[in-house]
């Protein structure tokens, strides 16, 4: 009996960890941004200001939030402002994770295909920046041959 109920326990335990990790790489606004603009690319993003979509991930939590950010020399900037649902402006404090400051750990920051690489804050969220604007739209599907006419 006592071995019934560990195989049992093991086995929810089992269930519930796939679940969670389930839940964390798929329906995220991370994973759909990340998949459309890896699936249909971008155009190149010039300098200035553009609008962009904050991607911020802690544990199996996602969110995101349109914002705004400069662009200069085809590097975002810490210049990034977060859209309230009044179309107000706050700036984003982004303060970089202590690992950056050590030698080895070098801070990189680019545009690729559209997105930012993932920034690590100082609290352990996973930040990126998808520039909407420049994504590429959906191409179209291909015309189809018509049937071949027998006489």
């Amino acid at each position: 009996m006592k071995k019934v109920i560990l195989l049992l326990s093991f086995v929810i335990s089992g269930v519930l960890s796939l679940s969670a990790q389930e839940v964390a790489t798929k329906g995220t606004c991370y994973n759909e941004y990340y998949a459309a603009f890896r699936d249909r690319g971008s155009l190149p993003v010039p300098d200035g200001e553009t609008r962009v979509v904050v991607s911020i991930r802690k544990d199996y939590d996602c969110i995101c939030f349109m914002g705004r950010i400069k662009v200069v020399g085809g590097k975002p900037t810490n210049s990034l402002v977060l859209e309230r649902q009044d179309t107000t402006y706050e700036r984003f404090e982004f303060v970089a994770h202590p690992k950056y400051q050590r030698s080895e750990t070098k801070f990189v920051n680019y545009i690729l295909n559209g997105m930012s690489p993932t920034y690590l804050s100082s609290n352990d969220e996973m930040i990126n920046l998808f520039f909407i604007d420049y994504l590429r739209p959906i191409p179209a599907k291909y015309k189809e041959a018509p049937p071949i006419q027998n006489k």
